[in-house]
């Protein structure tokens, strides 16, 4: 859409792109500012006339217009790992970076003060707020644990561990390693981890089978 008003197409055309979308989207001019110095825009004023037509445009379709910073870094001195980034893959602007980092609602409100108080905030605050909301929370990552299952390795890795410190400790064991061992277990077991040590365990009982020395750094595994 951007592309198309730099293009100067016809409006009907313009607006036709436009509604494809749920919302449009503006930036803080240092964005685009490489507009300037490749020639396709003459000054800022340029830039600033560009997102005024995206609002305006907005305004006509219905459509509602959000200001984004488009954050590749954190701080603004972070910069220099982009730089870094950039110049690694040849870019001959990679030493005039684009001021990408996450600013705070009050820095887009002054980016935006040209569009005056009442719109500066209707597309920083009430519009980002609007799309956050229509969005569904969703989780990459499930909030059950979803290891696999083995019967009985519950059983199995506390047989296997009592049996171990009691060759080390003698039986009864003493208190100290008794409550110390239980703790371990307790935690290992009661928190769905049996599993996995368990498969750590086959997978180091296999290795040495076949000659390769493997080492734990878990307690229990190492007891095991």
């Amino acid at each position: 859409m951007y592309q198309s008003i730099l293009e100067g197409l016809a409006e009907e055309k313009i607006e036709e792109i436009a509604s494809f979308y749920d919302y449009l989207e503006i930036q803080p001019l240092g964005n685009n500012e490489y507009m300037i110095r490749n020639g396709t825009i003459e000054d800022k004023e340029g830039l600033i006339e560009i997102n005024k037509k995206i609002v305006a445009l907005g305004e006509k379709i219905n459509k509602p217009v959000v200001a984004t910073c488009d954050v590749h870094f954190m701080d603004p001195q972070d910069e220099i790992y982009r730089r870094i980034l950039m110049a690694g893959q040849k870019y001959d602007d990679a030493d005039m970076q684009a001021p990408l980092f996450l600013r705070t609602t009050e820095e887009m409100l002054h980016e935006f003060g040209y569009l005056g108080k009442d719109k500066a905030y209707e597309v920083v605050v009430t519009n980002t707020n609007l799309i956050a909301d229509m969005c569904e929370q969703i989780s990459p990552i499930s909030k059950e644990k979803c290891p696999p299952y083995i019967e009985g390795c519950e059983k199995t890795i506390e047989d296997i561990a009592m049996n171990k410190a009691i060759e080390l400790y003698g039986d009864p064991l003493p208190e100290i390693v008794d409550v110390r061992l239980r703790k371990e277990l307790d935690s290992i077991i009661k928190n769905g981890f049996s599993v996995m040590y368990i498969i750590a365990q086959k997978l180091v009982w296999k290795s040495n089978e076949d000659g390769y020395l493997v080492g734990s750094r878990r307690f229990c595994t190492a007891l095991l």
